[in-house]
């Protein structure tokens, strides 16, 4: 018997198309003389598959295919839906991280935004000087942002959330220092925006990484996309609702305004304090049962 009419037996016996072209495929392999014929034995094959074939029952093996595949598709969404309403829209610590977030992004873009109009009014401070001691706060967050994740690793063991509650304190504090501080020396206003963006940045940094990790890596997007929302919210206090307190009631008010947004902040990281370092534990002990 040729090897295509072989196959042909095959497909109809079993009733799987795959064992029949398995069969052609390695009769191939083995080196069959009439390797011409069962090239055109699989073409022909599967333009059989494509054209009909419902007397050997191929086309209802085809089908039943599409349609677990299908079903497996259509499961795996289902799975994946019920995955991230449980690890990211049901986490109540992505939910605080995600809020604490909100009050993050409020310092950090007060001082870019606000930071040269700041040292110029409420600091008597020259223009052209101004923009070098924000670029200061800028270099404090690169070094911060690096010292805050180095802690998070080496002595936290992943709990960003702690680093993140302590460094929000000290970033209310340097702003009430900045605040009080009557001293006119620009080098020492560098230095204390420099730490306020040390302090800032640490957990603006942190903590996508935190949310990542909490939701795991199979809807880490998702968390870090509430996250962000958050944060961008918060250009609308940051930018018109600073800008509103300065303009009726002075600079005093607005960085009473800011120390009260660092202090929310503080008190929602201590809040996610018991949260732990990442969710795959929790993803482990779903799979098993």
């Amino acid at each position: 018997m040729c090897p295509f009419n072989h196959a042909l037996v095959l497909a109809k016996t079993t009733g799987d198309k795959d064992v029949a072209l398995e069969y052609l495929a390695s009769d191939r392999r083995r080196g069959n003389s009439d390797t011409l014929r069962l090239s055109r034995g699989i073409r022909l094959a599967n333009l059989f598959l494509r054209a009909g074939g419902d007397c050997f029952g191929l086309r209802r093996v085809s089908l039943v295919y599409a349609t677990h595949h299908e079903s497996q598709e259509r499961e795996a969404k289902e799975n994946f839906n019920a995955f991230v309403i449980e690890h990211v829209f049901r986490n109540k610590y992505i939910w605080i991280v995600s809020i604490a977030n909100f009050f993050v992004y409020i310092i950090r873009y007060a001082v870019l935004d606000w930071g040269p109009t700041m040292l110029t009014q409420a600091k008597h401070i020259k223009i052209a000087h101004a923009a070098w001691l924000v670029a200061g706060f800028e270099f404090g967050g690169l070094l911060g942002a690096l010292f805050g994740g180095w802690i998070t690793d080496r002595f936290l063991r992943g709990r960003a959330v702690r680093v993140c509650f302590v460094y929000m304190l000290l970033a209310g504090v340097s702003i009430f220092v900045f605040w009080e501080i009557s001293v006119q020396s620009e080098i020492l206003m560098a230095g204390i925006l420099a730490a306020a963006g040390f302090f800032i940045y640490g957990p603006q940094c942190l903590l996508a990484v935190t949310a990542a990790n909490l939701a795991t890596k199979r809807a880490a997007a998702t968390a870090i996309g509430l996250t962000s929302i958050f944060g961008y919210a918060s250009t609308v206090l940051s930018g018109w609702g600073l800008g509103a307190l300065v303009q009726y009631y002075g600079w005093n008010v607005a960085f009473k305004g800011l120390i009260i947004v660092a202090a929310l902040g503080s008190l929602l990281f201590a809040m996610a304090w018991k949260a732990k370092a990442h969710g795959y534990e929790n993803e482990e002990s779903e799979a098993r049962a």
